[in-house]
């Protein structure tokens, strides 16, 4: 998949930003402030397409992916190691996905599917960052994973927490599997 430079674009919502920052803060953004913030958030999130590139130089086995729309703005960026395609084939049967929901300095979610090995340890198998969390882009994420990884064939159970995209997408694109709510966050959200 190509890789496509990140850079944040604040110029075609500017206006908007610029009245929600007035309305929530009381305080006006000049023009020249909302290049400030754009230049801003670009030095946090730098370029991410050398490193990637270098990545892939270095370790030509593992998967990265960038999924990008008609706009060349960034979608999906998947990274799997061989380590993690070799982990996640020898165990499976059990597979749990998680998100982050925008902690990150670049706002994007971070998902991560993972599994647990023979000594009763969580270990990573596949990670996504989105720029969103539509059922498009969850179906896409779930749909690179099952391709990298002829492996989930033989997963019986995916632990989701209670995001009803995850859980439809997942009953939709895995069938085979039995889904089941992670203990955790059911006890939280109640």
């Amino acid at each position: 998949m190509p890789c496509y430079d990140v850079q944040v674009d604040l110029g075609v919502n500017s206006r908007l930003l610029q009245q929600h920052v007035s309305r929530t803060t009381g305080k006006l953004l000049t023009t020249r402030d909302i290049h400030n913030l754009k230049a801003s958030v670009n030095r946090q999130c730098p370029d991410v397409t050398a490193v990637l590139q270098e990545h892939t130089a270095q370790y030509p086995d593992d998967d990265i992916g960038v999924v990008v729309d008609d706009n060349n703005a960034v979608q999906i960026i998947f990274i799997q190691t061989q380590q993690m395609k070799e982990t996640f084939a020898k165990f499976p049967e059990v597979l749990l996905l998680d998100g982050t929901y925008s902690t990150n300095n670049c706002g994007m979610p971070l998902y991560s599917f993972l599994e647990e090995d023979g000594y009763g340890q969580g270990q990573i198998v596949g990670m996504f960052l989105l720029n969103g969390e539509s059922t498009d882009q969850i179906s896409t994420m779930v749909e690179i994973f099952r391709s990298a990884n002829p492996a989930v064939s033989n997963t019986r159970t995916v632990v989701t927490d209670k995001d009803f995209t995850e859980i439809s997408v997942v009953e939709t694109l895995l069938p085979h599997v039995s889904l089941q709510l992670c203990t955790f966050h059911c006890i939280k959200a109640v």
